[in-house]
C-alpha cells in the first residue's frame, strides 16, 4: 500500500512520514514532520495519464534528457527518479506530464507497453517498464518477470522498481532470482521490492543478503525484514546484530523491533 514518504532532517535517507523516529540513523522525528511532504507531489499518476505519458514519448524515440533514469537503489523506503519524472514519494511533477485526475481500470494499455519491451532501445524499453510500474496492474506481473533478466542494467533496475510498485506476491520468485544479481544494485532494488510486497515466503531468500559484500544491500535486506515482520527471520537478523556497519546495524535492530512489536 502507499504510503506518504519524506527525508529524514539528520540522514536525509527517505522515510514513513508517520515515524516516530528513524529506523535508520535512529534520529528523533519532530512533530510536524509528517507536515513536509511538498503539497503539489501528493497525487500518483493516474493509469490513463501514465500509460499516455509512457507510450508517447517512447514511441517518439525521446533522448536520454527526457527518458526518466532507472531509480535510485534504496537504502530505506524510497524510490526517486532523478530527472523529475518520478519524486521519492512516488508521485509526478508538473513537468510536462498530462492531467493526472482520470483514473481508469481498463488494462489494454498492458499489451500495447509488452510490445515496446521487445524494443531495441533499451530507453524505449525504461519508459515502457515505467509506465507498467505506474499502472499497477497485476497483469503486468508476468511481462515485467522476464526483464529482470534485461542485457541492461537500467532496464532491469527499473522493472524490479515496477514490481516493487505493483506489490503482487507472484513478483516474488523473479524478485528472488534477482537477488543473486551480479550488481550490487541490483540486488538492493530486488530487496526494497520484496519489502514493498511483504510476503513471508521472500524471508528465505532475503536473509542471505544480510551477509552480502555491499552494506546498503545488506541494510535493505534487513529493512525489507522487518517490513515483512516474519518471526522466522529472526534469529537471522539477531545473527547480524553486530554488523561493522552502522547503517546496517540501526537497520537490523529496527527490523528485530518490528517483529517483536507483531509478536
Amino acid at each position: 500500500m502507499y504510503q506518504p514518504m519524506s527525508p529524514c532532517p539528520a540522514c536525509t535517507r527517505h522515510i514513513r512520514v508517520t515515524e516516530g523516529a528513524c529506523p535508520f540513523c535512529g534520529a528523533s522525528l519532530p512533530a510536524e514532520f509528517a507536515g513536509q511532504i511538498a503539497p503539489d507531489t501528493t497525487r500518483r499518476l493516474g493509469r490513463a495519464a501514465a500509460y499516455t505519458f509512457g507510450a508517447v514519448l517512447a514511441v517518439t524515440g525521446c533522448g536520454a534528457s527526457t527518458s526518466p533514469t532507472p531509480p535510485t537503489p534504496p537504502t530505506d523506503t524510497g524510490v526517486a527518479l532523478d530527472n523529475g519524472a518520478l519524486t521519492d514519494t512516488g508521485t509526478v511533477t508538473d513537468q510536462g506530464a498530462p492531467p493526472t485526475d482520470t483514473v481508469i481500470e481498463d488494462r489494454g494499455g498492458v499489451d500495447v507497453l509488452a510490445l515496446m519491451l521487445k524494443d531495441a532501445d533499451p530507453r524505449v524499453r525504461r519508459m515502457a517498464v515505467w509506465s507498467l510500474g505506474e499502472i499497477e496492474s497485476r497483469t503486468a506481473v508476468p511481462v515485467l518477470a522476464p526483464i529482470t533478466r534485461d542485457g541492461d542494467r537500467d532496464v532491469r533496475l527499473m522493472a524490479i522498481w515496477a514490481l516493487g510498485e505493483i506489490e503482487d506476491d507472484t513478483a516474488v520468485a523473479p524478485l528472488g532470482a534477482a537477488l543473486k544479481d551480479g550488481d550490487a544494485g541490483v540486488r538492493q532494488m530486488a530487496a526494497w521490492a520484496l519489502g514493498q510486497i511483504e510476503s513471508s515466503s521472500a524471508v528465505g531468500a532475503l536473509t542471505p543478503l544480510l551477509k552480502d559484500a555491499s552494506a546498503e544491500v545488506r541494510a535493505t535486506a534487513a529493512w525489507a525484514l522487518g517490513e515483512i515482520e516474519s518471526a522466522s527471520a529472526l534469529s537471522a537478523l539477531e545473527a547480524v546484530r553486530d554488523d561493522q556497519s552502522p547503517s546496517v546495524r540501526r537497520a537490523v535492530n529496527w527490523a528485530i523491533r518490528q517483529i517483536d512489536d507483531r509478536r
